[in-house]
């Protein structure tokens, strides 16, 4: 009896214990759906939600007007960018070029050798966005590790 009594008290001081708050769950990252993009006006594309704008262009807009803003609960681009995860690492596509004409695309140069063109003055990917070649690197989850 004594031991259905102690095992029945332990079992409500567990329940009535505060459990740890769980982890925060980030949320996707989207692309930018250009097929849809492209056909709108900039102010169209402004105010399309984030599967068709892509988190990007999606975070920026909480660093600009207010009226822009979507409806969520982001102070800023960081704060909005912080929620998400890192955009997609990208391999490189060695039949396709990776140089000025074509702009350094991502899809053509892959995610080292884009970042990388942030660092050469006055001959960075179009359109530019980033400062730097950390500040972009930063931007991407991690590629593969090679091991030697």
């Amino acid at each position: 009896m004594k031991l259905t009594v102690v095992v029945a008290t332990l079992y409500g001081l567990a329940l009535a214990s505060p459990t740890p708050p769980a982890a925060e769950k980030k949320l996707p990252w989207h692309e930018a759906n250009l097929g849809i993009a492209t056909k709108l006006s900039p102010l169209e594309f402004a105010r399309q939600p984030e599967h068709i704008q892509g988190t990007w262009f999606y975070c920026w807009r909480f660093d600009g007007p207010r009226r822009l803003w979507p409806d969520e609960n982001y102070t800023s681009f960081e704060d909005c960018r912080a929620k998400h995860y890192k955009a997609a690492w990208v391999p490189g596509n060695s039949s396709a070029p990776c140089d000025s004409d074509t702009g350094y695309k991502l899809e053509n140069c892959g995610t080292i050798a884009y970042c990388m063109q942030y660092d050469i003055e006055g001959d960075q990917p179009f359109p530019a966005l980033f400062d730097s070649s950390d500040e972009c690197s930063d931007f991407y989850e991690s590629g593969p590790t090679v091991e030697a």
